[in-house]
């Protein structure tokens, strides 16, 4: 079982979902610090995310995003703060860290389970399962699977600057592109190529604000039959990095 389908078991569709979708943002977060200042999770660790986000992520309305989270916080496995000038006013979250939290979700579920026969079978055969996955770790993100430990990390072979930054420019693209579009993107080796050529052109703080704005915005303006959807070559244009540059705050 997957870790979106996880956490819907045990705390709901909806809410599972849009729990999901945080700890998705958050992993990315985590997975590229320090280089998105607009996006980037804050000194208490918490990170901005609209609810028309989670919406394009989740394809759950605004509305039940909204009552969601709520109860989310009343729960104690979200906490929430308003946004400010620097996030554009875009509320942060701070999701619950601790396996132990959700395991004993799992836990009460399967002393708690309904009496209908169908669902208690597969409670039985499902939380177990679950909780066996959120034990591999005390950080529920790791034991998901949706960051990695510091050892794994460590053991990675490091790599020059000029390559982290197309990398994590490269992902940033892709997880904008799948959180919108709930699909997989696939850059050509021509496209990174392309954006090799003129990563330099730009800050990391600008590619931050661009690619969002760039996949959100394709549709209305920058659309054709020629290429439907947004693309990396795409956003490596001229006359598209002109028009993003300006729309950018910084």
């Amino acid at each position: 079982m997957n870790p979106q389908a996880m956490l819907s078991y045990l705390l709901g569709v909806t809410e599972g979902l849009v729990m999901y979708s945080i700890y998705s943002d958050y992993a990315n977060k985590l997975n590229s610090p320090g280089k998105w200042k607009v996006f980037d999770i804050n000194e208490d660790g918490y990170v901005p995310k609209s609810y028309n986000t989670i919406t394009a992520f989740t394809g759950v309305r605004p509305d039940t995003v909204k009552s969601s989270i709520e109860r989310l916080v009343k729960k104690g496995l979200l906490q929430k703060k308003p946004g400010n000038k620097e996030t554009n006013n875009i509320p942060l979250y701070r999701p619950e860290f601790k396996s132990s939290v959700f395991i004993k979700i799992a836990e009460e579920k399967l002393k708690t389970s309904t009496a209908n026969k169908l669902n208690q079978q597969s409670d039985k055969e499902v939380l177990p399962q679950i909780i066996e996955t959120l034990e591999k770790d005390q950080d529920v993100m790791i034991a998901l699977g949706l960051i990695k430990s510091s050892k794994e990390t460590i053991s990675q072979e490091s790599k020059s600057p000029e390559e982290e930054d197309l990398n994590i420019i490269v992902e940033h693209f892709k997880w904008q592109y799948e959180d919108i579009y709930d699909e997989d993107y696939n850059p050509k080796d021509r496209e990174i190529k392309e954006l090799q050529k003129i990563i330099n052109n730009y800050s990391m703080k600008q590619w931050g604000e661009m690619i969002p704005i760039f996949i959100e915005r394709y549709n209305e303006r920058w659309k054709s039959s020629e290429y439907p959807k947004p693309t990396i070559f795409g956003l490596t244009r001229p006359h598209i990095l002109e028009g993003l540059k300006a729309m950018c705050s910084i």
